[in-house]
């Protein structure tokens, strides 16, 4: 499941998008990033399983990503 602090880290970064700002919040980023690299890769797994997608975790996990953002600027 995708983490909840993923998603507030997202939130905080539409709040403060600056690099001053993501400069001092960039460990948190590297570990979120790990967090939703996992998610997206076994969501991409267990897509697999169920029906055949030549994409790559990579680019599943942009793809909701994308997805996301574009969500949260809907409900901010």
């Amino acid at each position: 499941m995708l983490q909840k602090s993923t998603l507030e880290f997202l939130i905080q970064l539409k709040e403060n998008n600056d690099r001053d700002w993501f400069a001092a919040n960039k460990k948190a980023f590297e570990t979120e990033q790990k967090l939703a690299k996992t998610f997206f890769t076994s969501v991409g797994d267990q897509l697999g399983k169920i029906d055949s997608i030549d994409q790559t975790a990579k680019n599943l996990a942009n793809k909701i990503h994308k997805k996301i953002l574009k969500d949260i600027k809907g409900i901010t």
